[in-house]
């Protein structure tokens, strides 16, 4: 962890350490490292920076991180969550809430392994996802808790059920407007 001015802390991503750290002020920084250059034998040194965001059209920032010849494309929201930096109250509220409403299962194969349940993340090619998916699918028809999570996710009401993999199903976001239940669309008739 480092110290910057104004109370600023960098943090390692887990999954990125040696390559980037994530601040409690939102920004990004690329670690000091050996690179190798596509077609050279030698290496160099790059130094530490501060990465620029895109912007989406929808104003969320996000980042292109590269390792090991593979380029990322990482939400700041989604890398401080990794880095488990907090940075104001209606986050941590809403992190409380999905935390609480979480169940808690020993011995679940999940546990420390998240991020490959998690949906994909903007612009994430297919086939990483599906890389991802595939061992978590795996983990998940081999965990001693699997009944448990089943009933805590049938439990749950449709809008509240976490996207990814979960129960040992792949459970897609939800695009677009949700549909009426049939008990509303008959009230008014």
């Amino acid at each position: 962890m480092t110290d910057d001015d104004a109370g600023e802390i960098f943090l390692p991503i887990p999954g990125w350490e040696g390559f980037y750290s994530v601040s409690s002020h939102g920004r990004v920084m690329s670690l000091p490292r050996k690179v190798q250059v596509a077609g050279q034998v030698a290496r160099r040194y790059s130094r530490s920076r501060i990465l620029k965001p895109s912007v989406r059209p929808s104003g969320r920032e996000q980042y292109m991180l590269f390792r090991n010849g593979q380029g990322f494309v990482r939400s700041i929201e989604f890398l401080m969550q990794q880095a488990r930096i907090l940075v104001n109250a209606a986050q941590l509220d809403a992190i409380l809430e999905a935390v609480g409403a979480a169940p808690c299962l020993p011995g679940a194969r999940c546990r420390g392994k998240h991020h490959l349940f998690d949906v994909a993340a903007l612009h994430e090619p297919p086939k990483a996802v599906e890389a991802r998916h595939r061992p978590a699918l795996g983990l998940c028809s081999r965990c001693p808790a699997l009944a448990r999570c089943q009933d805590w996710f049938n439990s749950l009401p449709p809008r509240q059920r976490p996207e990814g993999v979960v129960a040992g199903k792949l459970r897609p976001a939800e695009v677009g407007r949700p549909r009426k239940s049939n008990h509303q669309s008959t009230e008014g008739k």
